[in-house]
């Protein structure tokens, strides 16, 4: 993997800090052979380094085993929302790369102030991703409205869908949106097979997540038309 950064000065910045992590990772090391398993990691980050998004110099990884973190830092004042457009655009690839491994991931997105410094990062904005990634019971990854708030705008962005009140784990409610990967076809395909093969199977809650992926990546798929035909 690549030296992830060349700075050996510690940085404060403003930044969107994206944590993903694959979902049912644990499940896949016990119940899978571990050398084919650590060969489809290595694909995804592999396909990953290959992205426009990687050779622009816009993103800092932090990675160990399937857990990453990548920080975009805001240099200039009033670039939080370009750079979310990339920082979206960025995550929407790597789904697909993971995806197309067989390894779905799971995330959060935050915004904020962060403190890194090679191999080091940490912040209360660190924080936060990790919990929003944690508080999901499907393989998406979210952005809630309140770290869109931080940054001083009132409403959605408009390469955002419409946010929503979105089921958390134990019945709780965010307002907020999720990121989809493109093709989203990719995730259509998993989430259907899962569904079926644990609806049949088990666990019968994992079945129960993979049920409330596939709804959301339809109602995305039907916002996209709706948005291309102009309704």
């Amino acid at each position: 993997m690549p030296e992830f950064s060349k700075d050996s000065k510690n940085r404060n910045n403003d930044a969107w800090v994206v944590f993903l992590d694959v979902f049912g990772f644990s499940s896949m090391v016990t119940s899978r052979d571990n050398s084919k398993l650590l060969g489809q990691l290595r694909n995804s980050y592999e396909a990953v380094f290959k992205m426009d998004f990687w050779n622009e110099n816009i993103v800092k990884s932090f990675a160990f085993s399937d857990n990453i973190y990548l920080v975009f830092p805001i240099n200039k004042k009033g670039d939080n929302l370009s750079i979310l457009q990339k920082c979206i655009d960025a995550v929407s690839q790597m789904q697909n790369s993971f995806v197309v491994e067989g390894l779905p991931l799971r995330g959060g997105i935050a915004y904020g102030s962060v403190y890194f410094e090679n191999n080091l990062l940490l912040g209360e904005t660190v924080l936060r991703a990790y919990h929003y990634e944690q508080l999901l019971h499907i393989p998406l990854v979210l952005l809630p409205a309140c770290e869109i708030i931080r940054t001083g705008r009132k409403e959605a962005t408009p390469f955002l869908p419409p946010p929503k009140d979105i089921l958390l784990k134990n019945n709780e409610l965010i307002f907020g949106a999720y990121i989809h990967q493109e093709p989203i076809d990719n995730m259509e395909r998993m989430a259907k097979e899962k569904y079926e093969d644990h609806r049949l199977n088990g666990p019968y809650g994992i079945a129960r997540s993979w049920k409330d992926t596939l709804e959301e990546v339809q109602y995305h798929k039907n916002y996209l038309k709706s948005r291309a035909g102009g309704n």
